[in-house]
């Protein structure tokens, strides 16, 4: 059988709005069975379960170096938030 994995996404709610117009979906434990039941067919019944109330529920954000935009980076210095100066503008 073969495996592959993607992430699906939607669009970006509540805090997470102000940074980026999308973000991931977010599924609670209490459905990845039926999620992962590879024996469900039903698309309408899986659209559905993408339905989550809170959508961004849990979720936690903060500003992270440039590093992050290139694959050939890895490792935990990554994810540490760094602060942000004042932005900068022309005008």
């Amino acid at each position: 059988m073969r495996k592959s994995a993607a992430i699906i996404t939607r669009p970006a709610v509540g805090e997470l709005a102000k940074v980026h117009d999308r973000m991931p979906v977010f599924l609670p434990r209490t459905i990845w069975d039926e999620w992962l039941d590879p024996e469900n067919k039903d698309v309408e019944f899986l659209r559905s379960l993408m339905e989550v109330k809170k959508p961004d529920e849990g979720l936690r954000f903060w500003p992270v170096r440039p590093l992050v935009n290139s694959i050939k980076n890895n490792g935990a210095e990554l994810i540490e938030p760094i602060e942000l100066g004042e932005p900068e503008v022309l005008f």
